[in-house]
């Protein structure tokens, strides 16, 4: 929970206000206001004002509250240490499993939850995520609405956040997040034609012998030729390719994609033959799997063009020279067509 200086749970407690004045507190507009999500439970015909608290691991039940059920409470297997929110720290020795339910459900399902018992709470119980999630407990922001399993009750205000009185109405705190992620795509869409490159690396052809790779242009089929002209002059602008006139030449040659689009593919096959291999170890993917496990977040990213990311030891660039619609042109950049791709982009992106 919160700070204990900003409770206004508290603050109602030491003006001696009934707890129970907020029954409810939810589906009330100005009880809710600059406070926690507060609920009134039920259990064993006694009532358990209780704090719904989706930043706590577990659920929390005062000591007094559990000799007024008059329930005794078990050992636990071991102690654990449980940092509060206001900074206060306790050691928990004893757990009690409690069958309760929300008042405003009207058939009285009961749900057994298992509580740490602490003295130090400020209210009866805190409610936590083992209950949540146990139960299908979810808050809807969106629609203001708090669910229980198979009941809902709908705030008729917005769900705040309430640890600092200045706080947020979380549509609010949504927007301003919509709006940076919408101000990002602006900029990445401004800048889709620079793909960038990879910082501090560099990649190299190394070569067992000196001999120059020559061999003749493919022919291009003529309902591909305008494309691939709009394609050479779209990398000439990236600063991808440029023209050369190395004594090395490669053919090329077109792959069309599922979106109708072409992609430029060049046949290394002769110069990787005299290219030496430049190998790098590398975790299996079953192996970076098992690295994941615990992890709550996850992402997929694509590299546009990745290869094309990574600059070519300027030298180098020569033996990379290929010929395309009579124009002799060069990598700046190396690419999947040549030997030690791979390796050498995943050595890349580590040592990056």
């Amino acid at each position: 929970f919160h700070d204990t200086k900003d409770c206004n749970f508290l603050k109602a407690q030491q003006q001696n206000r009934n707890p129970t004045d907020k029954n409810l507190a939810i589906n009330d507009a100005k009880s809710n206001k600059n406070d926690l999500i507060y609920m009134p439970f039920s259990s064993e015909n006694h009532e358990i004002n209780a704090i719904i608290d989706t930043g706590s691991k577990h659920s929390f039940i005062h000591s007094k509250m559990t000799k007024k059920l008059n329930r005794l409470s078990e050992k636990m297997p071991e102690p654990i240490t449980v940092q509060f929110g206001n900074g206060e720290t306790q050691i928990i020795t004893h757990y009690i499993k409690l069958d309760i339910s929300p008042l405003f459900d009207q058939t009285k399902h009961m749900k057994e939850t298992t509580f740490l018992i602490s003295d130090i709470l400020p209210c009866d119980c805190i409610i936590g995520l083992n209950f949540m999630i146990k139960h299908a407990v979810s808050i809807n922001v969106w629609e203001n609405k708090l669910t229980f399993g198979h009941c809902e009750i709908e705030t008729k205000n917005n769900i705040l956040s309430t640890a600092k009185p200045d706080c947020l109405n979380i549509n609010d705190i949504l927007q301003n997040k919509k709006n940076q992620v919408d101000r990002i795509l602006e900029k990445l869409e401004a800048s889709k034609d620079n793909i960038g490159t990879i910082k501090n690396s560099i990649f190299k052809i190394e070569l067992n012998n000196d001999n120059p790779v020559q061999c003749s242009e493919y022919p291009v089929p003529l309902s591909e030729r305008e494309k691939l002209k709009d394609h050479l002059n779209k990398l000439m602008k990236q600063k991808i390719i440029d023209l050369s006139d190395s004594n090395f030449s490669s053919p090329a040659f077109t792959k069309k994609k599922p979106d109708g689009d072409i992609r430029l593919l060049i046949d290394y096959r002769k110069l990787n033959v005299i290219t030496k291999t430049q190998p790098y170890p590398f975790p299996s993917i079953k192996e970076q799997f098992l690295d994941l496990r615990g992890s709550t977040h996850f992402t997929l990213l694509d590299l546009k063009q990745g290869y094309y990311q990574v600059p070519i030891y300027p030298p180098d660039t020569k033996k990379q020279h290929f010929q395309s619609l009579a124009k002799n042109l060069s990598l700046k950049d190396f690419r999947s067509d040549s030997k030690t791709p791979h390796s050498s982009f995943k050595r890349q992106l580590h040592t990056c």
